[in-house]
């Protein structure tokens, strides 16, 4: 990593930042920032008040609580009124003289009365580190150094442990040094950093970050470069991992400068109500020694067949209700097959024969039907028309990986089973997981000859065992086309991963949003850390080395803290998380192979590992407490699966002894044990929305879970409704919902729309703002459009704004340049042209999407064209009426693809047919296509490239070959970047021939063509070229505009500027961007030194209006704005998308750049991360966790 690679923000933040600027407090030694490595509390953490007989007046307690309360939900005032009358009180307790000045100050009310609060609360408690810590941090910002370093040395004596006071002092003691010049005082800061850099992640939370940051660019200042960068490279390590770090106001208040509550608050798990489970259901006679598998109703929750529900399902306006469809199925497993079970007492044997193990897995081919059932309405009523939603089984029989097709409705699954792949030894366990992120399941396969991925290549095209083709090492890799679909045999490219492994489990350990492996077996544990794009990373150092064991770790949130924890190894333990970054080993009731699930039966919302009880029946335990409960206490149960088998939103228990007799139990309603039950329906991602991450919320209790296809039903505890339900699919979108009852199944949809694409323009019309499309889109970073092929971006873009778009405002014209997707974008440089020419004159920037060469810069120049006297679309319909003038009429002569290929279409053309005459008489011939992209992603390109259906073909041109086919014109001739951007494509001379002028189009991108004109004309109008430079510049945090849909069903998005969306959309990317504020000497020049903005940012670019010259009578204006720069979305399959860096560069041969290659690392450039990026990332989503 190259020198410098981050710069000085926190530490130039951490007594400068504004006091009004939000933020929910970080996270530090696994707590929030408030608690973080401390024995302290902050003012009245125990309080100096309390008595041999705790008799503090219960009014002040609840006084002091409710502060405490308001002060950490921001209502500063309100909690400042709730303790100014501790002050009347005689004798006054020092800590509420803390308590009121921090309020005070916060609100900037009266900055004599803070200092003469805190220096009486030392005059009665000289020993109080909250005082000394306020004080100081108040003495500093008042530029008394020598006073603040004073109290803040006292702090933290009082309080060593206290990490963020131990940050404050190094951060003074650097600063006098530095600008006194006392290298006394630097060496000492060096010392404190070390030490705290030293202390780790684990004791330092997210305050570690900060510390890192500091060290690392201390060290670059002394000239320390390899040791800086190495620390820095750490910081940017946990920064990708998405560690939470402080906030800019978490830094100014650390963990004493906050009002805290008048004595520990811990969180605890939540109570279990007095429930019963009785029992429902019995089969006997099974064959013994088999296991429940699991209950899966995936065909109650989704689209079913016509002969199996009515006709309408009485749902206004909305999708159908769980209720009114069948009831799910439960699957049980024995020696000698598999059975499907279902409530009223009906089995039937689905497969013979001895297996090892089997997973559901729904391939998606039905995935399109149901999407448009979805959408079908017929009345009030959405009908229900298609077949069963096909839920597949994988199953692992000796060395052979088999694929079990549904043949009906409910019923069995194909006598003969599809062959995936054949080992060299027999299959131990298998999971079904999106490990590449391309929106199918892939199979993960362990035995002793290792691990081994099934890549999912368009496998619900069926074949035979030859699908499995193999490929050597890195999954992108595959030279072989997919064709037919296949499962690709890969092999892990990772040390480690060819001893032996009994035992799968998936996860996001490391909450960066992609799927990573845990596998164990008699030679260890090890963790797979996916890299994405097809790379992993061994990190098992990580994870406890005791974990190893017979069975598979249980992985579940167990302390309520979004963060995944561990149960497992051969004397089983209980290892809670620390960020990913470390396991901690807490004491833990059963062993492992006690266990038989993990459940929430009593809907606490609290995680319960579920044993066979001592005297027979079920027994619930919490990992970390050690309570217990009995479910029911009679029957010895071998083996237990949990779900809701009715879907009644309360949840169900199926036991099975060692007999092969299963039973059926369901709990007993109760207004204290309420659930949400909660499917989830992929539609850019898997069918089922495996490995997406989701939470609920409602008051106090809180759930997270890795998702892994099953419906569930989700305990709240007491409350009617979850105040939040949050799914982050695994392509990283964030879809919240508010206020969800408990009485109502919910199937929650994937939102579908644009992730990434660009950065907007909007434009001041005179009236108004108005969108003129996306820009920069010729220029993504790391998109791969196949396995090993990535785009070469282009730096640079002209974009055309008609002049009724822009108009000046108070005599200056304005630009809005925002980033509204999950896309951090780059901009080195923004100027604007004004481009007058004799009316009647058209203008149109050579620019559009294509492989080099780029086009050359040129303005074409058009006075007479025609548009198309037919075109004919593959579809038979003649388009010629939508393609005759840009109005939003656009052709449409195919079939969108959605879900995991949105973007592209079923293959299409258009022939065009112009005038003969025109032809003839025609100069200068040019193709001027005026059209509407819907942008792919890199996951989409990915998925594209592997399956055997679907391609992703830019328009090619053809024209007649004189014997009744047609004769393409080259490789595909490239596309508007955006929305109603026109491109120009010169046609040589006689490639249209006058007595047959046609010309087709073929492409699969969904692209709307607007308009097409065949230009007929010479390309030699005058034209006199304005350059205005940036007047002024500010870049500030807007948000986003909530899109509205044009286009009818096409559901285009457009962007109002008055709209902006109540609920922000996405976060920024991790890392460092540039300071709000006046930006203008980043972007008058190429120069590499960047305006770097991201999700949620504005950049308002000013030039002077005034400085153009008049317009020649009859003569007219456009306007052309330059642009030069790039963008990076945060799609798992583009390349380096995790982090703002690397930077890109001018000089750079591709990106991600190749070794050898970097971003400058100069004076210059260093002082330009100095000096203006400056501002970490905003967590524009707060996480709902509680605090």
């Amino acid at each position: 990593m190259a020198a410098a690679v981050v710069v000085v923000a926190l530490c130039a933040l951490l007594f400068l930042a504004p006091k009004d600027e939000g933020g929910s407090g970080g996270s530090g030694g696994g707590g929030d920032a408030s608690a973080a490595g401390t024995g302290e509390t902050g003012p009245g953490g125990t309080g100096s008040e309390a008595v041999a007989d705790g008799a503090v007046p219960a009014d002040v307690l609840v006084a002091r609580e409710r502060a405490a309360a308001l002060f950490a939900g921001e209502r500063v005032g309100a909690a400042l009124a709730e303790l100014e009358p501790l002050l009347l009180r005689d004798p006054v307790d020092p800590d509420d003289l803390v308590r009121v000045a921090i309020c005070v100050r916060e609100l900037d009310q009266d900055p004599d009365r803070v200092r003469s609060l805190l220096e009486r609360a030392l005059e009665l408690n000289e020993a109080d580190a909250a005082a000394h810590y306020v004080l100081g941090r108040h003495l500093f910002e008042i530029v008394e150094s020598e006073a603040a370093l004073f109290h803040f040395e006292r702090a933290s004596e009082l309080a060593p442990d206290d990490y963020p006071t131990r940050l404050a002092l190094g951060k003074v003691l650097y600063d006098a040094g530095v600008f006194d010049d006392i290298p006394e005082y630097v060496e000492r800061a060096e010392a404190i950093y070390s030490e705290l850099y030293e202390r780790g992640l684990e004791f330092g939370g997210s305050w570690y970050l900060s510390a890192t940051y500091m060290y690392g660019q201390l060290l670059l200042d002394l000239e320390r470069i390899d040791e800086g960068d190495a620390v820095l490279d750490r910081w940017t390590e946990l920064k990708q991992r998405a560690v939470p770090e402080p906030t800019n106001r978490d830094l100014l208040r650390g963990t004493l400068g906050r009002v805290a509550a008048p004595r520990p608050v811990a969180r605890r798990a939540p109570e279990r109500a007095d429930l019963e489970f009785t029992e429902i259901a019995r089969w006997e006679g099974l064959e013994p020694d088999g296991r429940p598998l699991f209950m899966s109703p995936t065909e109650g929750w989704f689209a079913v067949n016509a002969g199996d529900v009515a006709d309408a399902v009485p749902v206004p306006g909305g999708p159908p209700l769980l209720s009114e469809l069948p009831a799910g199925e439960l699957f049980w497993a024995a020696r000698d097959g598999l059975w499907r079970l279902d409530p009223s007492g009906a089995r039937v044997r689905v497969l013979a024969g001895d297996f090892t193990r089997s997973v559901p897995i729904e391939l998606g081919e039905d995935r399109e039907t149901r999407l448009e059932i979805r959408g079908e309405i017929d009345g009030a009523a959405y009908r229900v028309r298609s077949a069963a939603s096909d839920l597949e089984l994988a199953v692992a029989r000796g060395a052979q990986v088999l694929l079990y097709r549904t043949g009906g409705a409910f019923g069995a699954f194909e006598e003969e089973p599809e062959v995936v792949a054949t080992f060299e030894g027999d299959v131990a366990d298998l999971v079904a997981s999106d490990v590449d992120h391309d929106g199918d399941l892939d199979l993960v396969v362990a035995g002793a000859f290792g691990l081994r991925l099934l890549r999912h290549d368009g496998a619900e095209v069926g074949g035979d065992e030859k699908k499995a083709a193999p490929t050597d090492g890195d999954p992108s890799d595959g030279d072989e086309a997919p064709t037919p679909g296949r499962f690709t045999l890969v092999e892990f490219d990772v040390p480690g991963t060819q001893r032996a492994f009994t035992h799968l489990v998936t996860e996001d350990l490391d909450t960066d949003n992609d799927v990573d492996l845990i596998a164990t077996g008699p030679n260890g544990v090890l963790l797979l850390d996916n890299e994405r794009g097809g790379l992993w990373s061994e990190r098992s150092e990580r994870l406890p080395a005791e974990l190893a064991g017979p069975r598979a770790p249980v992985i579940a949130d167990f302390d309520g803290d979004a963060l995944p924890d561990l149960y497992g190894g051969a004397s089983p333990s209980a290892f809670t998380s620390r960020f990913g970054e470390l396991f901690v080993r807490v004491d833990a009731a059963p062993t492992l192979e006690q266990v038989l699930a993990t459940a929430d039966p009593y809907a606490s919302g609290a995680v319960d590992l579920v044993r066979a009880g001592d005297a027979g029946g079920l027994t619930a335990v919490r990992p970390l407490s050690g309570d217990r409960a009995d479910l029911f206490g009679e029957g010895s149960v071998a083996s237990a699966a949990f779900g809701d088998a009715d879907r009644d939103g309360l949840c169900d228990v199926l036991v099975a002894d060692a007999n092969g007799t299963v039973r059926l139990f369901e709990r007993t309603p109760d207004p204290a044990a309420r659930s949400l039950c909660v499917a989830l329906e992929g539609v850019k991602d898997n069918a089922r929305g495996v490995g997406a991450i989701v939470e609920v919320r409602a008051g106090e209790v809180y759930r997270r879970l890795y998702w892994r296809g099953e419906p569930l039903a989700l305990g709240i505890g007491p409350h009617e409704r979850a105040d939040v339900l949050r799914v982050t699919w695994p392509n990283g979108v964030v879809q919240s919902l508010i206020d969800v009852p408990t009485d109502v199944p919910l199937v929650v949809s994937q939102a579908e729309g644009l992730v990434g694409s660009c950065p907007f323009l909007y434009t001041w019309d005179g009236e108004r703002f108005v969108f003129v499309s996306d820009v920069i889109g010729i220029t993504p970073l790391g998109l791969p459009m196949a396995p090993g092929m990535l785009v070469p971006p282009d730096h640079d873009e002209w974009v055309l704004v008609r002049g009724d778009q822009l108009a000046p405002k108070d005599g200056e014209l304005v630009l809005q340049l925002t980033e509204e997707l999950r896309e951090v974008t780059y901009f080195d440089q923004v100027f604007l042209e004004a481009v007058d020419r004799p009316a009647g004159v058209a203008i149109y920037p050579n620019e559009r999407f294509q492989f080099p060469p780029f086009p050359r810069e040129h303005v074409f120049t058009v006075t007479e064209s025609h548009a198309p006297l037919a075109a004919i679309g593959s579809d038979g319909r003649d388009w010629a009426p939508e393609l005759a003038e840009v109005d939003g009429e656009m052709s449409a002569p195919f079939v969108p693809y959605r879900g995991q290929f949105l973007g592209l279409a079923t293959p299409h053309t258009l022939e065009l047919r112009f005038d003969p005459d025109a032809v003839a008489a025609g100069q200068n011939l040019r193709l001027v296509l005026t059209g509407w992209l819907y942008w792919t992603d890199a996951s989409v390109n990915m998925a594209a490239a592997r399956h055997p259906d679907h391609a992703f073909v830019p328009p090619i041109l053809a024209v007649p070959d004189g014997a009744g086919g047609w004769r393409d014109l080259g490789p595909p001739v490239g596309f508007p970047a955006g929305k109603t951007k026109a491109m120009v494509i010169e046609l040589e001379p006689g490639t249209l021939d006058p007595a047959d002028p046609r010309i087709r189009i073929f492409s699969t991108l969904r692209l709307y063509w607007d308009e097409i004109r065949l230009a007929t004309c010479n390309d030699d109008e005058p034209l006199v070229r304005t350059r205005l430079a940036p007047t002024s510049t500010n870049l500030w945090e807007r948000g986003f505009s909530e899109p509205v849909m044009v286009g009818g069903d096409r559901l285009l998005e457009w962007f109002d500027w008055d709209g902006l969306a109540p609920q922000p959309r996405w976060n920024m990317h991790p890392g460092m961007y540039t300071k709000l504020g006046d930006v203008t000497p980043l972007i008058e020049t190429v120069d590499d030194l960047f305006v770097v903005m991201g999700s949620g940012d504005c950049l308002t670019v000013r030039f002077d209006a005034n400085a153009l010259p008049p317009l020649p009578e009859g003569w007219t204006r456009d306007w052309l704005v330059f642009l030069d720069g790039w963008a990076k979305d945060r799609d798992p399959n583009t390349q380096e998308a995790l982090f703002v860096e690397p930077l890109p560069f001018h000089g750079m041969s591709s990106y991600p750049p190749p070794p050898g290659e970097a971003h400058p690392d100069d004076a210059r450039t260093r002082a330009w991360r100095r000096d203006w990026q400056t501002r970490p990332a905003r967590r524009w989503i707060e996480p709902i966790v509680p605090r």
